[in-house]
């Protein structure tokens, strides 16, 4: 199956920043912690990123979903890239 991450929680919206506080997740670590991630909605698309991480060559990761209707998205693809 692979490698995989899972979160859930509730959230709140600071500026461009949407923090998880995190409930369950399978990284035992996270429970009760809160993760930020950076977002942008762009017309139908949303993308969420982390912040640079240092100890991994500033890389980060991306999530990017489009609008499928009102409410929901799709998530397109969920790449890990470095920041130059």
């Amino acid at each position: 199956m692979g490698n995989y991450l899972a979160y859930a929680g509730t959230f709140e919206l600071k500026e461009d920043r949407l923090i998880h506080h995190i409930n369950v997740s399978n990284v035992q670590d996270w429970i009760g912690a809160s993760q930020v991630r950076l977002f942008t909605l762009e017309g139908d698309y949303l993308t969420l990123s982390t912040l640079p991480m240092p100890a991994e060559g500033n890389a980060r990761g991306i999530l990017r979903g489009k609008k499928l209707n009102r409410s929901k998205y799709s998530v397109l693809n969920a790449p890990t890239a470095p920041l130059h």
